[in-house]
């Protein structure tokens, strides 16, 4: 190899490169039929539906999520308005664990009840709140669900997620890297260290994971920990399962480091790495939901890629670039195949990245008015100020190739260093932007603005105007006045609502409306299910004179 000419060196490494990355997807693509996979839980329809009436008691609750979930033990409970709870105990999960089963004691009494609920999605994500329903009577108001406040537990969790995210980037891009493209630097010991301190962030990262997952759904702190609360039921979910994988297939690497310079010992090193990206892909938004096959093998080339591209980088900051004294010496670094591998690289980021957004960006108006979507708005500029840097430096070596203006001979190792610099700590940044995304649902999953809707009052003049806080499917506040044809705000004498979705085949949700002002509000309105909702209101304006009226909105 080392006597033939560059031109034919060149492909070949680019060809060698190739090769890897995608015998890596081709493993992780085998991999990923034999993992199950969880990730962050939404509550989206329950049975019977929260805030109903019903005319007899239910024999049980059923709480449906968008994706499975596991069970926080006694974190699942029915309870009477007065506190007494009237649950058997039996919790159980049905549906492909996307349903979370409430028995309850026979023969409910007339009266208000709530069941309240905490599970943990297999992405680390703890998710709670309650539904509530009434026997012959009307329902108590229900409480919001979502997400547990952040504790301390939870930010270092999120950090060792991130410390992974670093593990695959040490672990894997330098390793793959300097096997490939540049294997002198093989030789040195610092090196090596780097490759091993990726799999120790590999598995330190997986094993803090995994040891604060029980605590954190508990609620028990860092006094769990050292109990070990909750690791048993860990163990016993698909996410745990997949962080003992990470720690085994980390410590694999650790082993295999010494024999990467043979063939045999890289192609096991490779198989393990493999293995570590199907682990965090399944772990995270793209384990869920449908064409799971399809979008984690996106997830696992968009891993493969930022792997190389930054590994790629930090190699060449750490080992290649510091041997250079002068701007002769660019020439024998093959920036060529370099520039080469990072434009395959960048071109698979923005590929599966552009499928996973539309994956978890919808509608487009969510990228810009939420936190998902914002926070991937951040990544996106950071990778542009990457690519600028790297444009840069490319164009410094493109000159000094060509020769082309009177002071290319002149072009400065340092300003490469500085252009490379620049794309280094853009990458950098991206990935921790891309740490902090994992830790926020999809975008898809929390839009829902506010709205105000509108529907005139028979054929008076005067209009009802609807201000809904929310179109997200769960509780909301609605705030109702009405104008007269002018504008000017009239004070009937009553409102009230019923929510119905037909398409949903829920006929009827009374809505009470309380007098504030001018103004008639609900602060206890309830839209269990996303989709076309109509909001009917009967507006008294007098005691001769009432108007049913209705108008549709859109949840989501």
């Amino acid at each position: 190899m080392t006597n033939l000419p560059a031109r034919t060196r060149r492909p070949r490494r680019v060809r060698a490169f190739l090769f890897a990355l995608g015998a890596l997807l081709a493993a992780a693509t085998v991999l990923l039929g034999a993992v199950p996979a969880d990730a962050h839980a939404v509550l989206v329809r329950s049975s019977p539906v929260d805030g109903s009436r019903l005319d007899a008691a239910p024999a049980r609750v059923v709480l449906t999520f968008d994706e499975p979930v596991q069970l926080v033990d006694g974190m699942t409970r029915a309870f009477s308005s007065s506190g007494t709870r009237v649950d058997t105990g039996d919790i159980s999960r049905s549906g492909g664990d996307t349903q979370v089963v409430v028995p309850l004691t026979p023969d409910l009494p007339r009266g208000s009840y709530t069941v309240s609920w905490r599970v943990i999605s297999a992405d680390t994500h703890v998710v709670s709140g309650s539904i509530s329903f009434g026997v012959q009577q009307d329902a108590a108001s229900a409480a919001a669900t979502g997400s547990a406040a952040p504790t301390s537990l939870d930010v270092v969790a999120q950090t060792a997620i991130g410390l992974g995210y670093v593990g695959v980037i040490l672990a894997l891009g330098v390793a793959l890297l300097a096997r490939l493209l540049w294997p002198d630097t093989w030789r040195r010991r610092r090196v090596r260290l780097i490759v091993w301190a990726g799999g120790a962030a590999l598995f330190v990262g997986a094993l803090v994971d995994l040891l604060l997952q029980g605590p954190r759904a508990d609620e028990t702190g860092w006094h769990g920990v050292l109990r070990l609360d909750g690791l048993g039921e860990t163990l016993a979910g698909s996410y745990g399962q997949l962080l003992v994988a990470r720690i085994v297939l980390a410590v694999v690497g650790v082993v295999l480091v010494r024999s990467l310079a043979r063939r045999a010992g890289f192609a096991a090193y490779s198989v393990a790495q493999a293995g570590v990206l199907v682990t965090i892909a399944l772990a995270g938004h793209a384990g869920v939901g449908a064409d799971v096959v399809l979008a984690a093998t996106a997830a696992v080339a968009h891993l493969a890629a930022m792997a190389a591209w930054a590994g790629g980088l930090l190699l060449l900051l750490v080992a290649v670039l510091p041997g250079v004294t002068g701007a002769p010496d660019l020439d024998r670094l093959r920036l060529g195949t370099w520039s080469i591998i990072a434009f395959v690289s960048v071109a698979v980021l923005v590929v599966s990245g552009e499928y996973q957004a539309w994956r978890e960006v919808q509608p487009v108006a969510s990228l810009w008015s939420t936190p998902y979507g914002v926070t991937l708005l951040v990544k996106l500029a950071f990778v542009a100020i990457a690519l600028a840097g790297a444009l840069a430096a490319q164009r410094m070596v493109a000159r000094r190739r060509s020769g082309a203006g009177a002071d290319a001979a002149s072009v400065s190792v340092v300003r490469v260093r500085r252009s490379l610099r620049i794309e280094a700590v853009a990458v950098a940044a991206a990935i921790v932007v891309t740490s902090v995304l994992t830790a926020l649902p999809p975008a898809s999953g929390t839009y829902g603005p506010a709205a105000t809707v509108t529907a005139p009052v028979g054929d008076t003049g005067a209009t009802a105007v609807a201000e809904l806080s929310t179109t997200r499917h769960g509780p909301l506040v609605i705030t109702v006045h009405v104008t007269d044809r002018n504008g000017t705000r009239i004070d009937p004498e009553l409102v009230t609502g019923v929510l119905s979705s037909p398409d949903n085949g829920v006929a009827g949700i009374d809505v009470t409306l309380t007098h504030d002002g001018a103004s008639w509000v609900t602060t206890d309105a309830v839209v269990p299910i996303a989709g076309a909702w109509t909001l009917q209101l009967t507006v008294t304006i007098d005691q001769a004179h009432a108007y049913a009226t209705a108008t549709t909105f859109r949840a989501w």
